[in-house]
């Protein structure tokens, strides 16, 4: 991620996971919530430098969050390795 890289943190590892729930019960069954887990590894790496990455991440650059529905709720907890 870039965004780590001006902060100073140089990055060795960067693993993510997603789950989702959603409705089921109408049909095509939608998102109703989007939960991210980040695992992140390197040298410099704080959980404020962190935070901040992927929130600017998620708000300003993923096209793909920009594109969901506004009403679904997006989330993510973070772990430093």
């Amino acid at each position: 991620m870039i965004i780590l890289q001006k902060q100073s943190v140089k990055l060795e590892g960067l693993d993510i996971s997603v789950r989702g729930t959603r409705r089921e019960d109408r049909a095509p069954p939608l998102h109703t919530a989007i939960a991210f887990h980040f695992v992140v590894r390197g040298e410099g790496a704080e959980d404020v430098k962190v935070r901040r990455a992927i929130d600017l991440s998620l708000e300003k650059y993923c096209s793909v969050v920009a594109s969901l529905a506004p009403d679904i709720a997006i989330s993510y907890d973070v772990a430093i390795a």
